[in-house]
């Protein structure tokens, strides 16, 4: 696959540069072209485009596979989020899923959550999260029901 530079020192793939690209025609008119012109050039859908951008802004490129990317996690790996999301949460692989909610495990141990908008597409919903216990500034899972970290 052909590589693109993106930061210094560092190779970018090519989905990950139509990623950033998509993510630049979101933020308005500039000098590269708009959201459904990059769709159509790549031969993708604009919404799967836009899905990619929002992930690409809101998580970066380490968060941007976790769109596509599904493993076997372990049990005790999905566990906290089954916890979070409640009764009735369903776990299909790295994917647990409440109604319109849904955190997704990267292979990283970050979760990332994303919310079904009314088309029916998963899309990003606010920054990636550690598992409970959280990082430094105590950002965990357990925020997303509002339980402290």
């Amino acid at each position: 696959m052909a590589q693109v530079e993106d930061v210094p020192g560092r190779r970018a793939g090519l989905g990950e540069d139509l990623a950033r690209r998509a993510c630049a025609a979101l933020e308005g008119p500039g000098d590269g072209p708009d959201l459904a012109t990059l769709a159509r050039r790549a031969g993708v859908t604009s919404r799967a485009l836009l899905a990619r951008a929002l992930a690409y802004r809101e998580w970066g490129a380490g968060g941007l596979a976790v769109l596509e990317d599904a493993f076997d996690p372990g049990p005790g790996e999905v566990a906290p989020a089954r916890r979070v999301l409640g009764p009735g949460a369903v776990v299909r692989r790295n994917r647990v899923t409440l109604a319109d909610r849904q955190l997704r495990l990267g292979r990283d141990g970050t979760w990332y959550p994303l919310r079904k908008d009314r088309s029916g597409q998963w899309l990003p919903e606010g920054p990636p999260l550690l598992a409970p216990g959280g990082d430094e500034d105590g950002t965990g899972v357990g925020e997303l029901a509002g339980e402290p970290a």
